[in-house]
């Protein structure tokens, strides 16, 4: 009896831990990660990185998660605007998750469903909007998001 109580001690306590310490697709633990799904766990990181860097207007970072071609192109104030339907200055991002992610049967594509709340601030009009982000694996295994079917 005291042994079965231990363990279910233990296993409350791992539980706790990967609630604590996890996300839908990677554990971690200091500098150790755990990926349930290495790819998913990748795409996870690279929308929040990507959503941060729109949030602090460094769209010049932002930039850098597309192919080096579509960089050259790319440019991130006018997409935001088309996107969030804001200009970029009266753009603040309140707070953005990642809702899905779905990668197709061959493992090269991906579609990325976030949730962002944002404030317009020249009105004081609070949003609340759900997105796609689409990516490719290149045949270098790197994930970069699609340019002209995200923003």
């Amino acid at each position: 009896m005291k042994k079965l109580g231990i363990l279910i001690f233990l296993l409350i306590i791992i539980a706790a831990v990967v609630f604590v310490a996890g996300s839908r697709y990677s554990i971690k633990l200091g500098n150790i990660n755990l990926a349930i799904n290495q790819d998913k766990d990748i795409l996870a990181g690279k929308i929040t990185s990507f959503l941060e860097d729109v949030e602090f207007k460094d769209f010049k970072k932002a930039a850098t998660y597309h192919n080096e071609e579509d960089q050259k192109n790319a440019n991130i104030p006018r997409l935001i605007e088309e996107k969030f339907l804001v200009k970029p200055e009266f753009l603040d991002i309140i707070k953005y998750e990642v809702k899905e992610i779905e990668i197709d049967s061959s493992g090269k594509r991906s579609k990325v469903k976030t949730r962002t709340i944002f404030k317009v601030l020249n009105t004081g009009e609070v949003k609340d909007m759900e997105m796609i982000f689409y990516f490719q694996k290149a045949d270098d295994g790197q994930w970069y998001m699609q340019l002209k079917s995200s923003l």
